[in-house]
C-alpha cells in the first residue's frame, strides 16, 4: 500500500463521539496511517482552506456514527454535513463506522441530499462490548482501508502545513481515553437514545455519565433540558449555569438559561442570557422571547424592534405579528396595530385571538362597523367566547344600537354571570333606552359584583338623580368620590345642588 492510501481523515460529531473517535485515530497511528481528526472547534473563516483540503488530500474518509451524530445534519451550515459532502463530491472511499447500534433507517430524516445515500456505502459496526474493539479496528484496516479511491488526492497546500501538523500533533498528544470515559460516552449516546419524554431517564443516564467523566459538557446542557422539562427549575438553572461555566460560547445554552429564568420569575436575568444568545448567534427565537421580556418589562420600542428583527429573520410567523399589534396598539399606533393582526389573520385564518384584537383596535380607531365584524367572527369561531360577546356589546353600543349591545350583554350574562363590567355596560343601554329601573338594577348587581368599581357608583347615580330619588344618588356621589373618582368639583356641586333641591321640597 502506497503513502496515499495509507491517509485517513475522522470525521465525527464531538459532542456524542470524541473519545470513540480518539481511540480510532491511536489505533490507525500506531498501525502506520497518517490521519487527520480535527480536535478543536476551527473558526469559519479557515474551516474551507484546512479541513476541505484535508479532505482532499487523504484517500479515505471514517465517518464515525454513533446516536447523536446526525440530528444536526439538518442545520444550514452544519459542519459534519459539510464534511461528509466533500468526501462524497471528491470520491473519496467512504467508511461508515456505526456504534451504539446506530441505523441509517432510524435517522433518515436528517440524511437528506446528498447525505441520503450514506447506507449505500458499506459500514462497518462497533460491538458495544469493548473486548471486540481491536477486532473491528483490524478489520477497518484490513479490508475497509483497501478500497480503492476513485478520486484525485490533492496534496496539502503549503500554506495549510505547518496548521495541519499542528493540529495532527495535538490530536497524537491527548491520552489514550480512559475506560470510564469511553463508558461515559456511551452512556450519554444511550441516554440521548431514549424515548423523547422519558425525562426521568434522560436526568439518570446523563447524571450517570458526569459521575463517570465530569467534563462531557452536553451531559450537563441535556440533563438542564429535561429537568426543566419536569418542572425542575432550580435544577435545570444549575445545570445550564455549569454548562455554561465550562463552554460559553453556545448560544443555545444562554437560550435555555433564559427561558428557565424566565420560568423562574428572574425577568432581568432572562434578558441578560438573551442578549448573550443574540450577541453570539441571532436568531428569531432568541429574538421573539426577548421581545416578549422586553414587552412585560415595558419597553415597547425595545420590544416592537425585536418583533421586527424575529419577522425579517422568519417572515411567516404567526405569534411575533400578533405581539407586535399588541405592542403598536399599546403606542397608539392603531392602523399599525391591524396591519399587524391581519397578517397573523392571513398566516392563520381560524385565530380568534387575532381577530379580537384587531377588533378591539378597529373600535379604537372609531371603525364600529368593521369591529362588529371581527367580534363576529370570533364568536362564529368560538361561540362561548364571553370577552367577544362583551366587546361586540361595546361596539354596537358605541355605533347607536343599544339594543343589540343588550342582546350580546344578555348572552355575555348568561355565560358568565359573574362579570361586574357586562352589568354596568348593559346599565349604560339600559339608562340610553330611558330604562331607569332596569339600568339601575344592573349597576347594583355590578357594585355587589365589584364594590370598589366607582363608574357604577357614579352612573347608578345618575340614575337615582333623573328618577328623582336625590338622596340615593347623593350617597352614590359620595361613594364615587371615597373611592377616588375624578372630577371632584363637578360632582360636590350636584351633590350640594341635590341637598338644595331636596330642602326646597
Amino acid at each position: 500500500m502506497t503513502g496515499q492510501e495509507k491517509t485517513v481523515f475522522i470525521s465525527y460529531r464531538r459532542d456524542a463521539s470524541k473519545y470513540l473517535a480518539r481511540a480510532l485515530f491511536m489505533d490507525l497511528r500506531a498501525h502506520g496511517y497518517d490521519v487527520f481528526m480535527d480536535v478543536e472547534s476551527i473558526d469559519s473563516g479557515t474551516f474551507d482552506t484546512i479541513i476541505l483540503n484535508q479532505i482532499a488530500a487523504r484517500a479515505h474518509f471514517v465517518l464515525l456514527l454513533a446516536p447523536g451524530s446526525v440530528e444536526r445534519c439538518v442545520q444550514p451550515g452544519d459542519w459534519l454535513r459539510r464534511e461528509i459532502e466533500q468526501a462524497i463530491a471528491l470520491e473519496r472511499n467512504i467508511v461508515p463506522v456505526l456504534a451504539d447500534g446506530f441505523k441509517f433507517a432510524s435517522y433518515s430524516e436528517y440524511l437528506t441530499g446528498k447525505l441520503a445515500d450514506l447506507f449505500r456505502y458499506n459500514a462497518l459496526e462497533i460491538p458495544d462490548n469493548p473486548m471486540y474493539f481491536e477486532a473491528a479496528m483490524t478489520l477497518l484496516r484490513d479490508r475497509f482501508l483497501k478500497q480503492p479511491v476513485d478520486g484525485a488526492i490533492q496534496p496539502t497546500p503549503s500554506a495549510d502545513r505547518a496548521v495541519v501538523a499542528d493540529l495532527i500533533e495535538a490530536a497524537a498528544s491527548q491520552p489514550d481515553p480512559t475506560v470510564e470515559q469511553l463508558t461515559a460516552e456511551e452512556i450519554f449516546r444511550q441516554t440521548l437514545s431514549l424515548p423523547a419524554d422519558d425525562f426521568n431517564g434522560q436526568i439518570a443516564g446523563y447524571t450517570e455519565v458526569i459521575r463517570l467523566d465530569a467534563s462531557i459538557v452536553p451531559a450537563y446542557y441535556n440533563r438542564a433540558l429535561a429537568r426543566y422539562q419536569t418542572g425542575d427549575m432550580e435544577g435545570a438553572l444549575s445545570d445550564f449555569d455549569t454548562a455554561i461555566s465550562l463552554r460559553p460560547d453556545q448560544a443555545v445554552f444562554y437560550y435555555n438559561r433564559g427561558n428557565t429564568r424566565y420560568r423562574l420569575g428572574d425577568l432581568a436575568g432572562a434578558l441578560e442570557d438573551y442578549d448573550a444568545a443574540a450577541g453570539l448567534h441571532p436568531d428569531q427565537d432568541v429574538f421573539y422571547n426577548r421581545g416578549n421580556i422586553r414587552h412585560r418589562l415595558g419597553d415597547l420600542a425595545g420590544a416592537l424592534e425585536d418583533y421586527t428583527r424575529t419577522l425579517e429573520l422568519d417572515p411567516d410567523s404567526v405569534a411575533p405579528y400578533y405581539n407586535r399589534g399588541l405592542v403598536r396598539h399599546a403606542q397608539g399606533d392603531v392602523p399599525g396595530a391591524i396591519a399587524d393582526y391581519s397578517q397573523a389573520i392571513r398566516l392563520d385564518p381560524d385565530n380568534a385571538t387575532s381577530y379580537y384584537n384587531r377588533g378591539l383596535a378597529r373600535r379604537a380607531g372609531g371603525d364600529y362597523e368593521e369591529a362588529i365584524d371581527d367580534f363576529t367572527e370570533v364568536i362564529r369561531l368560538d361561540p362561548a367566547n364571553v370577552n367577544a360577546l362583551q366587546a361586540r356589546g361595546d361596539a354596537w353600543s358605541d355605533s347607536g344600537d343599544p339594543g343589540r349591545a343588550i342582546a350580546d350583554y344578555d348572552e355575555a350574562l348568561r355565560l358568565n354571570p359573574d362579570n361586574a363590567a357586562v352589568y354596568r355596560n348593559r346599565g349604560n343601554c339600559r339608562f340610553q333606552q330611558d330604562d331607569l329601573p332596569g339600568a339601575i338594577a344592573d349597576y347594583s348587581e355590578a357594585i355587589r359584583l365589584d364594590p370598589q368599581d366607582e363608574i357604577s357608583f357614579y352612573n347608578r347615580g345618575i340614575a337615582y338623580e333623573n328618577s328623582g330619588d336625590l338622596a340615593r344618588a347623593n350617597a352614590d356621589y359620595q361613594e364615587y368620590l371615597n373611592l377616588g373618582g375624578a372630577d371632584e368639583d363637578t360632582v360636590r356641586g350636584w351633590i350640594q345642588e341635590n341637598v338644595s333641591r331636596m330642602q326646597s321640597d
